[in-house]
C-alpha cells in the first residue's frame, strides 16, 4: 500500500489565506457600488476636515474668521450650503440657503478653494455646508453619504455669540419667531393688516390674521355703542368716521343705542 501524504499545517494556512482574498476580491469586483460609495465618503471626510482646519489656522494667524464667516452670516443649528454665487439649494432633501464664501485673504491662501463633492460638479453648489452650534462653534459637514453615514467635523474655531435682538429678523435665543419688525400686527395697531402670519412686537409668539383687516385703530378713544354693529372707535386711518372693534366693518355713522 502507497503512504498518502496530507497537508501540513503551514500549506493548509497558506491555502486558507489565499482563499480568503480571493473571496474579499471578487467581493469588490461584484459590489462597484460600494467601493464607489466608500472613496466617496473618504473624499468627503478629507475635503471638510480641511476646510475646518484651513479655519482653524486662519483664526490663530489674523484673531478672527474669515469676513464671510460671522455671526450673522453663519446661522446656529441651521445649514447652509457653500458656494461661490447666491441661489437655493438641496442639501439632506430639505431645501437651503446658500453661504457665499469668497474671501480672497482666505481662499487661494489658507484652503486653495471651496473643496467640491465628488458628486457635484461646480463651486456654485458645493454639497457641503456649515452651521454653527449654540455655543458658537463652527461646524462642516457633506450633504450627501454613502449608506447614511454622517460627515460632519467641528471645527476648533468659534464665533461670539449672536445676541438676541427681536425685530432683526432672525429667530435666536429664546425668540419664538422674528419677522423683521417689532410691530404689533393686529386690529387696534393704527394699520391695515393683511390676512397671513406675523410675529408679535415682543418676539415671544405667532399671530394669525385671518381675514384682511377693512379698517383699524389706535385706541378706544371716543367710542360709540352702535345699535346694529355694538362698540365702535374712530377710524384713524381707514377714511370712514368709525370701525367696528374687530376692524372687519368701516361705519359712515354712529347710531347711538338708547
Amino acid at each position: 500500500m502507497k503512504n498518502v501524504k496530507g497537508f501540513t499545517m503551514v500549506e493548509l494556512i497558506v491555502a486558507i489565506g489565499i482563499f480568503v482574498v480571493l473571496a474579499a476580491t471578487t467581493f469588490f469586483l461584484l459590489n462597484p457600488a460600494k467601493r464607489l460609495g466608500n472613496a466617496n465618503t473618504a473624499q468627503r471626510w478629507e475635503d471638510i476636515t480641511a476646510l475646518a482646519k484651513a479655519v482653524e489656522l486662519y483664526q490663530i494667524d489674523n484673531g478672527t474668521l474669515p469676513s464671510d464667516l460671522s455671526s450673522v452670516t453663519v446661522w446656529t443649528n441651521q445649514k447652509q450650503v457653500l458656494c461661490s454665487s447666491v441661489t437655493s439649494l438641496t442639501c439632506d432633501g430639505q431645501d437651503r440657503d446658500c453661504l457665499v464664501v469668497d474671501d480672497i485673504d482666505f481662499l487661494g491662501k489658507y484652503v486653495d478653494s471651496l473643496p467640491i463633492d465628488p458628486e457635484k460638479s461646480a463651486d456654485t453648489d458645493t454639497g457641503y455646508y456649515i452651521t454653527r452650534t449654540g455655543d458658537g462653534m463652527m461646524t462642516f459637514g457633506a450633504c450627501d453619504s454613502y449608506d447614511s453615514q454622517e460627515i460632519i467635523y467641528v471645527a476648533r474655531a468659534s464665533l461670539a455669540t449672536h445676541t438676541s435682538t427681536c425685530g432683526d429678523g432672525e429667530t435666536t435665543g429664546n425668540e419664538v419667531c422674528d419677522d423683521g419688525n417689532v410691530v404689533r400686527e393686529g386690529c387696534g395697531n393704527g394699520q391695515i393688516d393683511a390676512a397671513g402670519t406675523y410675529c408679535n412686537a415682543s418676539c415671544g409668539s405667532v399671530i394669525t390674521i385671518d381675514t384682511t383687516e377693512k379698517c383699524d385703530f389706535y385706541s378706544w378713544d371716543d367710542e360709540c355703542e352702535d345699535v346694529t354693529y355694538g362698540w365702535l372707535t374712530t377710524d384713524d386711518v381707514g377714511g370712514y368716521p368709525w370701525c367696528d372693534r374687530t376692524c372687519n366693518q368701516k361705519i359712515t355713522v354712529c347710531n347711538v343705542a338708547e
